[in-house]
């Protein structure tokens, strides 16, 4: 992947369990992921996750980005200060879409836009 290429990291925030996650994810492991394993006042969409994202590879708010479907990101993204954009490609329900596109820095409809959201605004 070119953007881990880069030095670019990955992360998941999930509401599944990790080792679900992991399987989802195939040979691609994620450098951290944080999944429902955890107490529920560490779970998404507590802002935990994301601040201990932060603290471990000493980032600032501005150097992340959280990338959800649906509310769970927005809230997460609104107590950590971390920029948040909209997975469009997701979901095609109305509500959901409206409340992303007011809430996210961005909407993105595909992950070819994603991708190229995040390699043309990656530091660096």
């Amino acid at each position: 992947m070119r953007y881990r290429e880069r030095g670019g990291l990955i992360t998941v925030v999930s509401h599944s369990e990790k080792d679900v996650i992991e399987g989802n994810y195939g040979a691609f492991v994620p450098d951290l992921i944080f999944g429902w394993d955890y107490d529920a006042e560490k779970r998404k969409p507590s802002p935990w996750p994301i601040r201990e994202i932060l603290k471990r590879f000493d980032l600032e708010a501005e150097e992340a980005l959280i990338v959800d479907d649906l509310k769970p990101g927005v809230l997460m993204s609104r107590a950590t200060d971390v920029p948040a954009v909209a997975a469009g490609w997701s979901h095609n329900i109305p509500q959901i879409r409206s409340f992303m596109k007011a809430h996210c820095l961005k909407f993105l409809e595909t992950t070819e836009e994603f991708m190229d959201f995040i390699l043309l605004n990656e530091a660096g």
